[in-house]
């Protein structure tokens, strides 16, 4: 019996040995004390946490962590659940990541602004995330927002009184509760493009020639620009629509032009100083109206369009061609839908730089026409070379993004909080002054600017930007501020 006990003994001191190695083991690998005896078993994550896919989605991690949690002191994790080492990325990830730009393209003519800026923004750019580019003109395929007319600038009673520039020519209580929907889910644009032939204090309409082909997919017709920015002086909603956009290219024959006169010095007149002069005789008149070889007058445009259209415009009311069954006019008199008044009632009819910083009151750069414009197929070449030109300026200028060459100077818009204040300055003020040199260049000596309405300083001077160095280009004024300073 004594020789079994003493057996049984030294068998129970082998086993308690082993326990303990076996604990001290544990307590090792683990880096602490060891669990404690009654932990419960690691859970699995819940179903909602891991994709459809049925793999499990791993959590975001930071350096000095795994998914799992910190890694404990000394650098190693525990064997079995270690994860793999996290590599930093070798940039930040920049501000942009994830964002869509949104572009609404009211399409009456060609194409050419619209896919060049689309180009612009979408390519690919060292250290920026893509940009993914929504065309929000869809939105327009079952609905006529805008009231687009299918027929051109030919109501008889178009213009005929103050009145009818009056605020009560607006959109319809339907299409209001359109512009509010799209405000509501966030469905408006970064990015506003207006193609079409052009005329100021009426709007834009498509080219006979253009009816039917791919160009004019959604509207074909006219356009009240009358109609649009009274609407937003009266809905909220249209103007909250508009709010969001930072660029915008304006089309068509003097879209963007100032007919009204400026003082001696090239001053802003305000409408009421304006019709002081008018009235003053016939020289007050002519100084006000200007000639036919006065370019940015009234006058210089109607003439054009008389000599350039004369199957569409007529000078004199009396030799106006008129149905009045169908209540239209397909010849139109300069001189009752282009009125004197309208360069001093206080409706700006013929100041679009004054009228789209109203409406676009948050874009950095707004580009248009401040004379007729090229051919369709042209468009798209002007807007390009303003871009190249503006790249080498920048290049020159040492005008850089986070230490590298700007590639897209468009793109550079939609990057404001990445670039100095005064580096977004120069890439704006590259952007107007190319643009200037663009159509001046390639649209037969007529320049044509643009204006910065987010910018206070930057187009205080009017339309035609310039570098203190650079020569005057005939008929861009460098002083010629379209509102009050």
């Amino acid at each position: 019996m004594g020789d079994r006990a003493g057996a049984l003994g030294r068998i129970s001191k082998v086993f308690i040995l082993a326990w303990a190695m076996a604990l001290a083991s544990c307590a090792k690998s683990s880096g602490g004390k060891g669990s404690p005896p009654n932990s419960p078993p690691s859970q699995p994550r819940p179903r909602e946490d891991r994709p459809s896919g049925g793999a499990e989605a791993p959590s975001p991690s930071i350096a000095g962590e795994t998914p799992q949690g910190k890694i404990p002191q000394g650098g190693k994790s525990s064997g079995a659940s270690a994860a793999p080492p996290v590599v930093k990325p070798k940039r930040p990830l920049p501000a942009s990541q994830g964002r869509v730009i949104r572009i609404l393209h009211i399409k009456l003519g060609g194409s050419g602004y619209f896919q060049v800026i689309r180009s612009e923004l979408s390519q690919k750019i060292d250290g920026l995330e893509n940009i993914t580019i929504e065309d929000l003109s869809s939105d327009l395929k079952d609905t006529n927002p805008f009231e687009i007319s299918n027929r051109s600038f030919n109501l008889g009673d178009l213009r005929n009184s103050v009145e009818a520039a009056g605020p009560e020519h607006t959109y319809s209580e339907a299409s209001a509760k359109w512009f509010a929907r799209q405000v509501e889910t966030g469905r408006t644009p970064d990015v506003l493009v207006i193609s079409g032939h052009h005329i100021p204090a009426l709007g834009w309409h498509t080219d006979d020639s253009l009816i039917g082909s791919k160009n004019v997919e959604y509207y074909r017709g006219s356009m009240s620009s009358l109609q649009m920015f009274a609407s937003a002086n009266k809905y909220p909603a249209v103007r909250q629509f508009f709010s969001k956009v930072k660029l915008a290219f304006i089309g068509g024959c003097w879209a963007l032009a100032n007919l009204e006169p400026h003082g001696a010095n090239g001053e802003y007149l305000e409408p009421h100083q304006i019709a002081v002069v008018y009235h003053h005789f016939m020289a007050g008149k002519w100084r006000t109206v200007g000639g036919p070889s006065m370019v940015h007058s009234l006058e210089h445009e109607r003439d054009r369009l008389v000599t350039l259209y004369d199957g569409d415009f007529t000078r004199l009311t009396r030799d106006e061609i008129c149905y009045q069954i169908k209540n239209e006019c397909p010849t139109l008199s300069v001189e009752r839908v282009l009125p004197d008044y309208g360069l001093y009632d206080g409706s700006h009819s013929f100041n679009g730089p004054y009228l789209f910083k109203t409406l676009l009151p948050n874009a950095a750069l707004v580009m248009g026409f401040h004379s007729p414009s090229p051919e369709h197929r042209d468009v798209g070449e002007l807007l390009s070379a303003a871009i190249s030109g503006s790249r080498a300026d920048l290049a020159i200028r040492g005008i850089t993004f986070e230490g590298h060459p700007i590639q897209s100077p468009l793109r550079m818009i939609f990057e404001e909080r990445r670039l100095s204040e005064a580096s977004y300055k120069e890439v704006i003020h590259a952007l107007r002054v190319n643009w200037t040199k663009s159509t001046y260049l390639r649209n037969r000596g007529r320049a044509s600017g643009s204006i910065s309405p987010a910018l206070a300083d930057e187009d205080a001077n009017g339309p035609f930007a310039y570098y203190p160095e650079s020569k005057l280009i005939p008929n861009a004024p460098r002083f010629a501020p379209y509102d009050r300073r």
